[in-house]
């Protein structure tokens, strides 16, 4: 009932403000016309229709009563909000609404200025809009060369210099020279040029106009100066908060390190060495593999192979405890770490590009970064940070698509997103598909060179895949997880991923076990952001598009989770599986941030400061908490961080196992660190150098919003 009136209430105040009030009339031309003029509302009850299939097939999911009730009263809710679209695309489909309207005449208006504006906005319009000034000018020009004599002709030059609008045109009409022509006797000499000042007036005008120009140039190398140092102020803070943790291991971690060091040590693909360091292993004729996609491991090679080099050269040994520790930081910190710093920075430039103000894009950035899981998750060594922040990078350049070298990031970051997470393969399908519609407006050539780039890129990064796979397990095709041991979930529907189901969606969202929503509040308002990219006020092609996808992209994952037979991901902060959405879910919050008045802003910084401070209490103490913690902040994280005790825990590189209660307790010693700790700092007080950084951060990121350019002189 709430909902229905909530609904009701603001159809009526939007008929009120643009219609003048709610009336209702019977005209027989436009009700038989309604099929053709009634769109928004058709298309409302299409989506109606079709989300009451959904729900049909939804009910037959249920397993017990307190499900079936839950989903009720969500349906219950919804169909009462459903009155909100259905009155106002009733009151803003123009001809639909003239049935509803008391004001018919402030109606018309209405409807002739939109219709005005979009003929001008149609074939032309931008034509229509550069001449306009042009036609002014010469109209003011005519009817000044009309008021001076023709004798006073070649003296207008300091006449010219008094309007500016009318400079280079003002005193020359032809019609005046000819005339002047005319009248002059044949054997008259030309008179000799008048020297006056108005000579030295045009001239210290060129001067100053000069003078102007290098000042305005001046000003838009300061602004982008600006925008640089904005740009790696942002770098440093995002990159220096992740640097500062080191997590230590885990199942997951050590399954790719553990591939990681095979590639290094042994020169081999199988993990039969290190296997008794995780339980996220396949088993194949005879061999123990990792079960993870090879991407983030790869990656890591290069690094750890080069940091391997120069300890032997050094004479240390890197396979000692601090040696394994020293080599897991530093592919840490140069996979997920730096790509997540470098995506949020990426993030930033998208969001101004596509129309978002300065402020908003840092916003959006920050509140990725800090605000939300992706901060844990950047501190790890596992792939869903370094595949969000590789789905950017694509996302970026597909929303340019200017030239081959865009098409070719779009299908290297997309197809290797894909080699480092398997689910990212459908974002990747998306991203190229909003490169193609992009470069379509290039021109066939340009167009080709675009897409030609991107599938050789793409192809390239699925050969490395396929030749992974190939030479573990003797097919392009076998993917690891068909061999793994000891999880039967990933036995059911597509390696575990069945029909999304509602109890899960919600306690995905919602839930103070794996919820989103309570440790990242502000992504709540995110769907608001996407929804005015794609249909705000003033509607952009490319906006409306990059709103689609990065919509499109979100949703998939969190439905992507909620269909996953190990929707809780295990030992984890939030729905990690669903955080790949993340990114593209603040992006809407940047143009939501820039519509939104100045008291929204503040709710909206007061939200992102909570999730930043939950989330320092995550990342501080452990980013991975154990899976039997039901209410992982509450009971296990704030109670640590409360008490100084930070780095938790226990689980090394080449450690298969941890007991749960020995991390409180202290009966095993700590393998997580911050470097705050490393130079002899305890407890809270270990955060101080994070803090320190972040003022000299917060500082630039200020100083470079309030400098102001010069004024003209």
């Amino acid at each position: 009932v709430a909902a229905r009136g909530v609904a009701l209430v603001l159809a009526g105040m939007i008929a009120q403000a643009r219609l003048g009030g709610v009336g209702f009339r019977y005209d027989a031309a436009a009700w038989l016309d309604l099929h053709k003029t009634a769109l928004p509302l058709g298309f409302f009850l299409v989506v109606l229709n079709l989300y009451s299939y959904v729900d049909g097939v939804m009910l037959g999911y249920m397993r017990t009563d307190a499900e079936t009730g839950l989903y009720t009263a969500a349906y219950k809710i919804y169909e009462g909000f459903t009155y909100a679209p259905l009155a106002i695309s009733t009151v803003l489909t123009p001809r639909l609404s003239e049935l509803f309207v008391v004001d018919r005449r402030r109606h018309r208006q209405g409807r002739s200025r939109v219709g005005g504006a979009r003929r001008r906005r149609g074939r032309g319009g931008v034509r229509h809009r550069q001449a306009a000034p042009r036609r002014a000018v010469r109209q003011r020009v005519r009817r000044c060369d009309a008021a001076v004599p023709h004798s006073f002709v070649r003296a207008a030059g300091g006449l010219r210099d008094l309007d500016s609008a009318c400079r280079g045109d003002f005193g020359r009409s032809r019609a005046a020279a000819a005339a002047n022509r005319t009248r002059r006797p044949c054997c008259e000499r030309r008179p000799e040029p008048v020297r006056n000042p108005a000579s030295r007036t045009e001239r210290r005008g060129v001067r100053d106009r000069r003078g102007r120009g290098r000042e305005h140039g001046d000003a838009r190398r300061r602004t982008a100066r600006r925008g640089v140092n904005r740009r790696v102020a942002l770098f440093v803070l995002l990159f220096a908060s992740y640097a500062y943790f080191y997590q230590a291991g885990g199942w997951n971690q050590n399954s790719r390190f553990d591939l990681v060091r095979a590639i290094t040590n042994e020169h081999t693909f199988h993990i039969d060495p290190y296997r008794h360091a995780t339980g996220d292993k396949a088993y194949f004729e005879g061999h123990y593999y990792s079960d993870k996609a090879p991407g983030l491991a790869l990656a890591a090679v290069p690094i750890v192979a080069l940091v391997r080099s120069g300890m032997h050269l050094f004479g240390a040994d890197p396979e000692t405890y601090a040696g394994i520790a020293l080599l897991s930081y530093l592919a840490t910190l140069f996979t997920a770490g730096l790509f997540t710093a470098l995506a949020g920075v990426s993030l930033y430039t998208l969001c101004i590009e596509l129309g978002a103000s300065s402020d908003a894009a840092l916003f959006a950035a920050i509140t990725f970064g800090l605000a939300t899981p992706i901060w844990t998750l950047a501190t790890i060594f596992i792939g869903h940070a370094f595949s969000a922040a590789l789905l950017v990078f694509a996302f970026v350049a597909a929303c340019r698509s200017r030239t081959w070298l865009d098409g070719a990031l779009v299908g290297l970051c997309a197809g290797w997103a894909t080699v480092s997470e398997f689910p990212a393969a459908v974002p990747a399908v998306l991203i190229a598909a909003l490169t193609v519609v992009n470069a379509r407006r290039l021109g066939r050539d340009r167009a080709l060179h675009v897409i030609g780039a991107m599938t050789a890129a793409a192809v390239a990064s699925a050969a490395v895949l396929m030749a992974y796979q190939w030479a573990c397990f003797g097919s392009p095709f076998h993917i690891a997880y068909s061999s793994e041991e000891g999880y039967i979930g990933m036995q059911q529907g597509v390696f575990g991923v069945n029909v999304p189901r509602m109890i899960r969606l919600r306690r995905i969202l919602f839930g103070g076990y794996r919820g989103l929503l309570p440790l990242a509040p502000t992504l709540a308002a995110a769907p608001i952001g996407l929804a005015i990219m794609i249909g705000g006020v003033r509607i952009d092609g490319a906006r409306m598009k990059a709103g689609i996808v990065a919509a499109a992209i979100a949703a998939y994952y969190i439905l992507l989770n909620a269909s996953y037979a190990y929707w809780e991901g295990g030992w984890s902060y939030g729905p990690r599986h669903a955080a790949p959405a993340i990114p593209f879910l603040c992006i809407g919050l940047a143009f939501l941030w820039t519509m939104a008045p100045a008291l929204v802003r503040w709710v909206f910084v007061a939200l992102s400061a909570y999730g930043l401070a939950v989330t320092l209490v995550a990342v501080s103490t452990m980013p991975l908490p154990p899976a039997n913690i039901r209410r992982p902040v509450a009971d296990f994280l704030w109670p640590a961080f409360r008490d100084g005790d930070l780095s938790l825990n226990t689980q090394t590189f080449v450690s298969g196992g941890v007991a749960d209660a020995g991390f409180r307790s202290h009966t095993e010693p700590k393998a997580a660190f911050n470097l705050g700790m490393k130079i002899g700092l305890d407890g809270r007080a270990s955060l101080l150098p994070l803090i320190v950084v972040w003022a000299g951060c917060s500082a630039a990121l200020w100083g470079s919003a309030r400098v102001k350019p010069r004024a003209a002189a």
